[in-house]
């Protein structure tokens, strides 16, 4: 299972768990544990996607709108008190 990287399913008293592979496998023995034989597993979990391919609709252009005559637009000059408070960047802060 670990070489070959199947996903397995984990199942205890609290739940299942499926899609985990083993990570890691370590397994103990030692002289004062006798013929008990440990081990320690880690597992993760992985997950699947699936991809689909679409076709998008050709964009709608906008380039063949009229375009609509708004008029002459006249600009005012800005008069002393309103270039003055513009150059100050407390002045636009604090409005002063």
């Amino acid at each position: 299972m670990r070489v070959d990287g199947e996903p397995i399913t984990v199942i205890t008293s609290l739940r299942e768990y499926p899609n985990m592979a083993i990570t890691t496998l370590a397994v103990t023995r030692d002289a004062t544990t006798g013929n008990v034989l440990s081990s320690s597993v880690s597992l993760e979990q992985m997950l699947f996607a699936t991809t689909e391919t679409v076709e998008l609709p050709k964009p709608v252009t906008t380039s063949n709108k009229k375009s609509v005559n708004k008029g002459k637009k006249v600009k005012k000059p800005a008069d002393d008190v309103k270039a003055n408070k513009a150059d100050s960047v407390l002045s636009g802060l604090y409005g002063l």
